[in-house]
């Protein structure tokens, strides 16, 4: 027992480890880029409604999606001298001030806009019309945006399991040291739901969420103490009943935590920044993000507490998984399976949908060991699968608990599963505002089942059932019986004096047919007619002219008796080049060659349901290497100083280009001379003298040096020099040694000269830091090493490329590349870049694998042209392997094989036939 509890505790010690490294804690809801939405934006009561059940209650809104406006319509007289973009209906036209056309004589000529007061005056009215137009539209143009955002949201909660939509109360925004603060206090999980009926969207909550104090993002700025005042006045005011001012206590509570903190209206946002005073936002907002960890780690506490100090554990399932395996070895070969018939007749297999060989054989392995690894490609049958044996086992009185790392996979399942039994399940989801609610229907399910039939009336009805049963498997095995009788009527029988075996059927045939038994002997030798008149009657008498010899006509008997199978074949069809047809190894081949790119292609639509990508690898290729290149700027930027400034400044873009661009300029200077020193030289100077005091006397030395002198001399030259400045020179040192060769010397100049320029870098960095209040740039120092100089520069300015032009750039590329509805993740580029790598990877590699694929193409291409011209039924069979999904190819490697062994027959056959025809000396086709 204690095993068991020290492996749950090591598990469980393992798994928190793993779910804290993969988390990260968010202090700011603006880097919720995908969808944030505030209180004030949700202002329209033509189309908003928004109730609350208490005033502790979060807001369940509903959002109604307006009809897109109408334009106005263009005046006849500016028909074809105006024209809208086509994928923004809602701006202003552009005038075309001239254009050419045809005159009444057929000459082309040139006319201009303004040649007609009336259209002047017209255009002049027409955009006045359109700017009130636009001016009247606009909210519902912001309904329409909030509406498209939502929709496209629930679409991504549904196939996103890592993220989940929640509203946040109190908005904190603080600055406090280095730290910045913009997130509510409280959170509670919410759902979005479409009715397409009514073309409504409701955004409610599920029935066992409730309000969540985000102490992960309160323990960076508050200290204990303090944050457990916070919790015990949160903890009060949901425990008691409601009031009016809601949670208005809590936010009046927060102001206590800095002098001169303000509480505001959610409206007053927009014209707030974040500073070293407390703001706190009274009203909602919504967003979207991943998902917490806090209530993963209560529940990892909950079981440590439980098997702690346990005895015993009384989670079998819990106790199930911590038990070691038994160590055994199981030969799945010396199992005893059921066939499909079989399992059939079986009443202790309970599958309430069809089934196959290998679905039963899964539950024949179950029985023997402790797992069992089911793997196929998509429409295999697995879910399918997995709904009967969960029929099965719960029909067998076990309780069934089942995972899946995609929501959307426990969906289908649970749609397969019968109703008798989906009555008795609970499924678990997180985009659900349901969840009490289902599992009080289980609940109810099974109390009515119980409550409404006595013990004996089910009894009763179980017996019923099993006689049922029993009479129809008897009835089966009648019929099975039959089947078999019927089958050995069809064997083949041999008798005397035959020399082959032969099936009744192919006798009846035979017989039935036997007029036409020598068709293929198509010949009508040559012969002269002579006509013959008697008494009697009138005579016509054929004289043959070429009849075979005996021994010809014997030779040609040998060669149709060894033929004969394929006879007719050869004669009713034509046969393909069989050097045209591939082997049966070329195609295993290609088959292996198109599952792997029918399996690369089912991973490419797990990423993204709906994704298409363009077959142009060059694209695809340009695409690929320029998310990666931007996708590790990215990486270095994602939530740094650098990408904060850029986002805080944007109204500055064009200044802070400039100035960029300048310190970048020096920063290259400087990082060209720093290259010259390796990383492991270090060089002491005296730090009481400016490296302008140095620069002089080392130019000098290496001037002499380079000439074959000693450089220390120079000292002698320098004689304003007092001796603190020559000591100060003669102190200079390269990895604690005097330079002396020309080597040293070019490293001291080169260090020298890159912290002038970094020098002048400083200067302008601090005035470029002093153009902008409350910034968080970090500092830097003269005694700074390039390389963290250079750290800093490039941060900045790959946030600055990135937000101006980078990002654009990138989208651009990747709507070349990507089609259909998988377009979605272009609005949520930051958080899928690993994934559209893999997935243009993935692609690549397709187009890769098709392209070195030539001999499927070319053996599709053959077949094709024979396809309407009589040919044999085998090359037609080996066309339809051809017209298969590729990932089925793999199945019909043997298939494959057969036909071309049957044509290779059949060509040995068609070359004995032209023998046997040259015996026998017939001339036809």
């Amino acid at each position: 027992m204690q095993d068991i509890v020290k492996n749950g505790l090591n598990l469980f010690k393992y798994l928190e480890e793993v779910i804290r490294l993969s988390y990260k804690v968010t202090y700011n809801v603006d880097n919720y880029n995908n969808l944030l939405l505030y209180e004030y934006q949700f202002q329209s009561e033509e189309f908003i409604t928004i109730e609350k059940e208490t005033e502790l209650s979060p807001p369940v809104i509903t959002i109604k999606r307006p009809d897109e406006p109408e334009r106005p319509e263009i005046p006849e007289i500016l028909k074809g001298w105006i024209e809208f973009e086509e994928n923004d209906k809602y701006i202003l036209p552009t005038k075309i001030n001239k254009k050419s056309v045809v005159n009444e004589t057929g000459e082309e000529e040139e006319i201009y806009f303004s040649d007609e007061d009336q259209r002047i005056e017209s255009y002049q009215k027409y955009v006045n019309k359109l700017e009130n137009w636009l001016e009247e539209i606009e909210p519902v143009l912001k309904i329409r945006d909030i509406y498209n955002k939502l929709f496209q949201e629930r679409k991504a909660l549904d196939y996103q399991d890592n993220i989940e939509f929640v509203v946040g109360y109190g908005l904190m925004q603080w600055q406090k040291d280095n730290s910045f603060l913009n997130y509510p206090v409280i959170t509670h999980n919410m759902t979005i739901n479409y009715d397409g009926k009514s073309n409504e969207i409701k955004i409610t909550y599920p029935d066992d969420a409730s309000w969540m104090l985000q102490d992960e993002q309160l323990s960076e700025f508050t200290s204990m103490s303090e944050r457990e005042s916070i919790k015990k006045v949160f903890n009060e005011l949901v425990s008691s009943d409601p009031t009016e001012e809601g949670f208005l206590d809590l936010l009046y509570f927060l102001k206590g935590l800095a002098p001169g903190a303000e509480v505001k209206k959610i409206d007053k946002l927009d014209s707030a920044k974040i500073s070293q005073d407390l703001k706190i936002f009274d009203g909602w907002l919504l967003f979207t993000r991943k998902k917490t960890i806090v209530e993963q780690i209560k529940d990892i506490d909950e079981f440590k507490k439980e098997i702690k100090n346990a005895s015993a554990i009384d989670n079998p399932i819990l106790e199930q998984i911590l038990t070691p395996p038994e160590d055994k070895k199981i030969d799945h070969s010396q199992i005893d399976t059921h066939t499909e018939w079989d399992s059939t007749l079986d009443k202790k297999v309970l599958f309430p949908k069809k089934i196959n060989q290998e679905q039963v054989r899964i539950l024949d392995y179950l029985q023997q060991s402790q797992g069992v690894v089911v793997q196929g490609p998509p429409g295999t049958g697995k879910s399918h699968t997995i709904a009967n044996l969960v029929s099965h086992f719960v029909a067998s009185g076990k309780r069934v608990l089942v995972t899946s790392e995609k929501e959307q996979a426990l969906r289908v399942l649970s749609d397969m599963l019968p109703d008798a039994v989906e009555k008795l399940s609970m499924t678990v989801l997180s985009n659900d505002d349901d969840r009490i609610k289902r599992l009080e229907r289980v609940i109810d399910n099974i109390t009515n089942i119980v409550s409404n039939s006595s013990e004996a009336q089910l009894f009763e009805k179980r017996s019923n059932l099993e006689k049922s049963f029993e009479h129809k498997r008897k009835k089966l095995e009648s019929i099975k019986a039959d089947m078999k009788k019927l089958s050995n009527a069809d064997k083949a029988v041999f008798i005397e004096p035959m020399d082959k075996e032969l099936y009744p059927a192919d006798a009846q045939r035979f017989v039935k047919n036997e007029e036409h038994k020598y068709e293929w002997f198509n010949d009508f030798p040559a012969y002269e007619i002579e006509e013959k008149r008697t008494k009697f009657e009138e005579i016509i008498k054929l004289h043959s002219t070429n009849i075979p010899s005996a021994e010809s006509l014997s030779e040609a008997l040998k060669i149709r008796k060894d033929i004969e199978d394929n006879l007719e074949d050869l004669v009713n069809y034509k046969l393909p080049d069989l050097n045209q047809i591939i082997t049966k190894a070329e195609f295993e081949k290609i088959a292996e060659n198109k599952y792997e790119i029918a399996k690369k292609e089912a991973d490419i639509n797990k990423y993204f349901e709906g994704l298409e990508l363009k077959n142009n690898l060059d694209d695809l290729k340009e695409a690929y290497n320029f998310t990666q290149e931007v996708n590790e700027i990215y990486s270095d930027i994602e939530e740094s100083w650098a990408l904060e400034f850029i986002e805080n400044n944007k109204k500055e873009m064009d200044n802070i280009e400039k100035s960029l661009k300048e310190i970048n300029e020096l920063n290259n200077k400087m990082q060209k001379e720093a290259e010259k020193l390796s990383f492991t030289d270090n060089i002491e100077l005296n730090d009481k003298y400016d490296y302008e005091s140095y620069q002089k006397f080392i130019d000098q030395a290496l001037e002499r040096v380079e000439n074959g002198k000693n450089a220390w001399n120079v000292l002698s030259f320098f004689g304003l020099l007092d001796k603190g400045q020559k000591e100060a020179i003669k102190s200079v040192r390269l990895n604690q040694e005097l330079p002396e060769t020309k080597e040293t010397w070019k490293k001291i100049k080169a260090y020298i000269e890159s912290k002038i320029i970094q020098k002048e870098l400083i200067v302008k960095w601090d005035n470029f830091a002093a153009n902008f209040i409350d910034n968080n740039l970090p500092e830097i120092k003269i005694e700074d090493k390039a390389k963290k100089v250079n750290s800093i520069v490039n941060k900045i300015v790959n946030a600055f490329n990135y937000n101006k032009s980078l990002k654009n750039q990138l989208k651009m590329k990747l709507n070349k590349v990507i089609y259909g509805s998988g377009k979605i993740i272009l609005n949520n580029l930051e958080k899928e870049f690993t994934n559209i790598l893999e997935v243009l990877e993935l692609k690549i590699d397709n187009l890769k694998l098709n392209q070195a694929d030539d001999k499927y193409s070319k053996q599709k291409e053959y077949l094709l042209k024979f396809k309407n011209k009589n040919v044999h039924p085998t090359a037609l069979k080996l066309f339809e392997i051809l017209e298969k999904d590729f990932a089925e190819f793999r199945d019909h490697v043997d298939s494959w094989g057969e036909h071309y062994n049957q044509l290779v027959k059949l060509d040995k056959d068609q070359k004995k036939l032209q023998e046997m025809k040259s015996y026998l000396d017939l001339n036809y086709s």
